[in-house]
């Protein structure tokens, strides 16, 4: 009887060390040891890294896409400005100019971006360049649009 007894689960046992603490206590016995269970590999995930390349860069095209919207609206309000200096109005117009040229080309070198496959060999240091320069570009064109809002006034 005690063999099979010392098989089971034994119930949570209480032990009262003072006389506001109450410890449980939970023993199992059975004759398994104890294995914790392995996480799976990153090769085990199926995770496609072009994929994931691919979502990001349509995420930066996005992002193009607003700051373009924003410039040509402020491009616009400054054309139909009438009262703004002749040097602030060159200043304005040429950083805003600059800053949609590099929105364009950063646009071009996205589009370049998707089509490539990084999961190719043969493609994966073409990718990692475009990447590269689209970054570059992209960091310009957000400092440049700093100076447009520091020092384009208020239109």
């Amino acid at each position: 009887m005690a063999n099979k007894n010392s098989n089971k689960v034994r119930h949570a046992e209480e032990d009262k060390t003072t006389d506001n603490d109450i410890v449980a206590v939970a023993v199992d016995v059975k004759d398994k040891p104890a294995t914790a269970e392995k996480a799976p590999s990153p090769k085990d995930l199926d995770f496609d890294h072009n994929t994931y390349e691919t979502k990001k860069t349509v995420t930066q095209a996005l992002f193009l896409l607003a700051l373009l919207s924003a410039n040509a609206a402020h491009l616009r309000i400054l054309i139909a400005r009438s009262n703004i200096s002749p040097g602030a109005f060159v200043l304005s117009a040429v950083l805003l100019g600059l800053s949609i040229a590099l929105q364009l080309a950063a646009g071009a070198l996205l589009f370049l971006a998707i089509r490539l496959n990084i999961n190719k060999e043969e493609q994966r240091a073409t990718a990692d360049r475009v990447n590269d320069r689209v970054t570059f570009v992209i960091l310009t064109t957000t400092i440049l649009n700093i100076f447009i809002a520091a020092f384009g006034g208020s239109y």
